[in-house]
């Protein structure tokens, strides 16, 4: 009987995919059109299908054949290659393989084998390359893919693929997301970091996400620790509790940075140069601008996870409006991930000038180990005749500990 490995002949090598299906004569099609090399492809997939020595015999025989009339096609190399290893003869599949990429470096098959054949030698470079190859040109890993994850939890095949995949962001980005749906969020936590360490930059969609799974599991600590040692080269490092807290710079992705979401009626906006009006000093260069575009809504925006020891603090919010109107204040409030509500800032009433609005409060001892800090409207109903309008801008959301 055949193994897995014709299976996955049959589906990859019929040009992506092409089966035969019923009523169709292949070996007809190849007398008719004997130096179709596509032709011979679809007869061998249906020798394949037959699982009978004899049919791999002809089917041996096509490929050799193949070879002889297609000489820049690996497939047909592949092809002797998967009969070998089959019968076991590895060495002979391996320079079946070999032919095949020297004569077409994406070919899939040869790949496929030789990245578990590097892999079970321990040639983790070779293996990291063929893993990419695979990833950017050859339609994925397939049954491989298992060969690859055990990889990425090995510190030398780990850096193998660090290296393989660092110049590459759409490959690099499918191989975290890979390593952390099959070893789970903390070796590619692992990953992350040493990408971030090679000096590799757009990282900030895969710690995001990565930092999301691990809150959700209770790594807390994890998470946090993953978003500061990834902090971007060009941001310095936090001062207080809150990221980013004068909007100085675009949203990373963070869970611990600053999150938007598209929302009908809102447009926010990062605005990176100080206005002239710009007082009092305190307001730095930037500011976010949330704009209203006259309808109804429920705002429930710009958010931040927040990681606060408990102890008595204060929240510092730097606000002006631009001809801002509406049925109720946008407030920030700030509140433990259980719900519990710690501070509520109501906008209102708000000026066209920089103003300072601040609360004082107090993080309990248990029970709120991370908070959440988020603008909102409350629940204002949905009539047309409640709407909003103008603009809300923001230039500081502070929290600073007071004891």
């Amino acid at each position: 009987m055949l193994g897995a490995s014709f299976a996955i002949c049959a589906a990859v090598l019929a040009d992506l995919g092409r089966i035969v299906t019923h009523g169709d004569d292949p070996r007809g099609a190849l007398a008719y059109a004997p130096l179709n090399a596509d032709t011979r492809i679809r007869a061998i997939v249906s020798e394949l299908s037959q699982a009978q020595a004899a049919h791999l015999d002809r089917v041996a025989r096509l490929a050799e054949r193949g070879t002889e009339l297609h000489r820049a096609d690996g497939r047909f190399d592949s092809i002797l290659g998967i009969l070998a290893h089959e019968r076991g003869a590895v060495e002979a599949a391996r320079a079946h393989f070999e032919t095949a990429l020297a004569k077409q470096p994406a070919e899939r098959q040869a790949l496929r084998h030789l990245l578990v054949y590097d892999v079970t030698s321990g040639d983790y470079e070779r293996a990291a390359r063929h893993a990419r190859r695979l990833t950017v040109r050859s339609g994925g890993w397939g049954d491989q893919r298992q060969a690859v994850l055990a990889m990425a939890a090995i510190d030398e095949g780990r850096r193998a693929l660090i290296e393989a995949f660092a110049s590459d962001d759409r490959a690099r980005s499918g191989l975290i997301s890979a390593v952390m749906r099959e070893k789970g969020p903390m070796v590619a936590s692992e990953m992350v970091l040493a990408f971030h360490e090679k000096g590799v930059d757009g990282l900030g969609g895969s710690i995001g996400a990565i930092s999301r799974r691990l809150i959700r599991e209770g790594q807390l600590e994890a998470a946090l620790i993953l978003d500061r040692v990834t902090l971007a080269r060009d941001r310095p490092a936090p001062t207080g509790f809150v990221n980013n807290d004068t909007f100085a710079y675009r949203p990373t992705g963070s869970a611990f940075d600053w999150r938007t979401q598209g929302q009908r009626g809102v447009a926010l906006d990062w605005v990176g140069q100080r206005a002239p009006d710009a007082e009092p000093p305190e307001v730095t260069a930037s500011f976010v601008r949330i704009g209203f575009l006259n309808t109804p809504l429920r705002l429930d925006n710009l958010t931040q996870m927040l990681v606060m020891r408990p102890g008595a603090h204060r929240l510092e919010v730097m606000a002006r409006s631009q001809d801002l109107s509406g049925p109720a204040p946008i407030s920030v409030i700030l509140g433990c991930t259980n719900g519990t509500e710690l501070a509520t800032i109501p906008l209102d009433p708000i000026a066209s000038q920089w103003q300072r609005f601040e609360t004082d409060f107090e993080v309990p001892e248990t029970g709120c180990a991370a908070q959440r800090i988020h603008l909102t409207n409350g629940f204002v109903p949905l009539s047309w005749s409640a709407r909003y309008s103008g603009a809300l801008d923001i230039a500081r959301i502070q929290i600073v500990r007071t004891r």
